[in-house]
């Protein structure tokens, strides 16, 4: 007699603000069979859908805008929301330092998982997360490897159509660049605020998709933005370094770290980063 696959009941709410991730969660998820999926890219459309019916887990990306996925943990264990006191929550995020996982500890969360993302680690996470919040209900913390192996095939293909959608999302980034270095006061900081979310949604997809590098370039471009108040010609050029190096990646489809070449390109640009980023005029 077979072992029922233990996904096949459950009911996951996913917010994630990137398109491109929602459809990865939704791709995976499938994969392992999930009964129920409800996929959002808000954290008001994660309540609604949780008031509407209480799901068995909540995964949630940590860095998304306007709210975070740190904020939305917390509201889900404030007051007010007494229902999902035990509701796991697995945070999802690029970053796995010690000072986060703890910080996202103490908002309430169940489980944490650092990207890349695949079948088997998620589902790993997912029935871990279950058996920590609901040890007498929750299914033992094992998956089958022909679930985690369909989840992965469905993955790959979806890693597939990754490559298809990068040079539109370059093409974006370079309009945005060139229109916050041609424009000024509110405009600019428009342009720039366009600029930095193309840079963390590529950032947040990088490393799920086998282009590690692509999150390495996209996370120095977005910390050397928030670190801007009154941005000067050099600043510009650094910027236009980082959308240069990630159409380098790009076009020559550099998966993985790129080797040698890959990593002093990525040190290069940090450094360029770093030493640019000093005191601003008027800070």
């Amino acid at each position: 007699m077979s072992t029922p696959n233990p996904f096949e009941a459950l009911d996951i709410v996913v917010v994630d603000d990137n398109a491109q991730m929602i459809m990865l969660y939704r791709t995976v998820l499938r994969g392992l069979g999930v009964g129920k999926i409800r996929a959002v890219r808000t954290v008001d459309d994660a309540l609604y859908e949780m008031r509407l019916h209480v799901p068995d887990m909540v995964i949630t990306d940590w860095e998304m805008q306007p709210v975070n996925g740190l904020d939305f943990v917390r509201k889900i264990r404030g007051q007010g929301f007494s229902e999902y006191r035990l509701l796991p929550i697995l945070m999802v995020t690029t970053h796995a330092d010690i000072d986060r996982i703890q910080m996202a500890r103490e908002a309430g969360i169940t489980g944490y998982l650092a990207k890349p993302i695949s079948g088997k680690l998620l589902g790993d996470r997912i029935l871990a997360a279950l058996k920590r919040a609901r040890p007498a209900a929750a299914p033992e913390p094992e998956i089958k490897p022909e679930v985690s192996a369909a989840a992965d095939a469905e993955l790959a293909r979806l890693k597939e159509m990754y490559e298809s959608w990068l040079p539109e999302e370059l093409d974006r980034l370079r309009n945005e660049l060139a229109a916050a270095r041609n424009t000024a006061g509110s405009d600019r900081a428009e342009h720039l605020k366009g600029l930095f979310r193309i840079a963390h949604d590529l950032k947040g997809q990088g490393s799920s998709f086998d282009y590690p590098l692509i999150t390495r370039i996209g996370n120095s471009l977005c910390r050397f933005i928030e670190k801007l108040v009154e941005p000067q010609p050099r600043d510009f050029d650094v910027m236009a370094a980082h959308v240069d190096a990630l159409g380098t990646v790009v076009s020559n489809r550099i998966r993985g770290e790129g080797g040698a070449v890959g990593r002093t390109l990525a040190d290069r640009l940090e450094a360029l980063a770093k030493r640019t980023a000093g005191p601003r005029p008027g800070a």
